[in-house]
């Protein structure tokens, strides 16, 4: 059956509509039409209030195993949400969503795209999930985001930063493993500050973010900016390039990577304390384990 959560992220390879396992959605959504990555909630006139899913497992959905749409107060806790090649989870349009101790994970890693998305008015808070086998593990669209404690394992990038996406806190999180193989020819990070601004990347833990491929190798933490010359929803909203400024990159561990923290921005206030690391193109940014 269709609804509102039909080609959210757009129809099928063969044409067929991609659906949600479990939609919420609010009511008379004004939605941008669908160009890359997933629709844009323009607004929202009547909004789902306080829905609260857990214990359930969701499996081999075609768009989302679970997507939040036009919601307020939603908590999305401890399920396990498998194989959906677009989206283990989306929010979208909504606030003050609470994604807590979720599985989400493939164990088809060939073309899955996005484990844990968040592109939310404002208010998410993403806490103690595990998610591995996607090629994005976490994809941070929402200002002020708040994203600690989750394990993101075999992925080509743990947690990516979109562009011009403000105020994003991002700590205690574990990432390791990037996928071997599977980033040729686009890179990967364990974390992408993408022209973020504001950002206060803490406390994170980096392992084993390397690859066999070494025309393509891999770092920890990578903070750039964007010319937003290729598509992507974010640099499709902001019509200009995304210049990384004011983020703080503290207190990470980073160990048996290809390159441990790379630089390459032309904004200000970009502050490196406390990392420990080996690597970086950059003088200061690391202090020796």
């Amino acid at each position: 059956m269709n609804n509102e959560c039909t080609n959210f992220a757009g129809p099928n390879a063969d044409k067929t509509p991609s659906q949600a396992g479990i939609c919420i959605t609010g009511a008379a959504l004004d939605l941008e039409d669908f160009v890359i990555e997933h629709k844009r909630v323009k607004a929202v006139q009547r909004p789902v209030r306080g829905v609260k899913v857990s214990g359930f497992t969701v499996k081999d959905f075609s768009g989302f195993n679970i997507l939040v749409l036009g919601a307020e107060d939603t908590e999305i806790r401890e399920n396990k949400l498998l194989d959906s090649p677009k989206y283990g989870f989306l929010t979208a349009g909504s606030v003050n969503t609470r994604v807590l101790g979720n599985e989400i994970g493939s164990t088809r890693p060939e073309n899955r795209f996005i484990g844990l998305c968040m592109d939310n008015f404002s208010k998410v808070k993403v806490v103690g999930n595990k998610i591995s086998n996607y090629f994005i593990g976490l994809c941070i669209q929402t200002d002020g985001a708040e994203v600690e404690d989750n394990r993101v394992t075999d992925a080509c990038f743990g947690a990516f930063l979109d562009p011009g996406v403000r105020d994003v806190r991002l700590r205690g999180n574990r990432f390791t493993d990037a996928f071997p193989n599977g980033c040729a020819g686009v890179g990967a990070a364990a974390i992408s500050v993408d022209g973020a601004i504001g950002a206060r990347v803490e406390n994170n833990f980096i392992k084993g973010w390397k690859t066999e491929d070494a025309q393509n190798l891999t770092a920890g933490i990578v903070v750039v900016d964007d010319p937003c010359l290729s598509p992507s929803l974010s640099c499709q909203g902001l019509g200009i390039p995304a210049v990384a400024q004011g983020n703080i990159i503290k207190g990470n561990t980073l160990d048996d990577n290809d390159f441990d923290i790379f630089v390459n921005t032309t904004g200000s206030g970009n502050e490196f304390r406390r990392n420990r690391c080996e690597t970086s193109n950059k003088a200061g940014v690391c202090r020796s384990k």
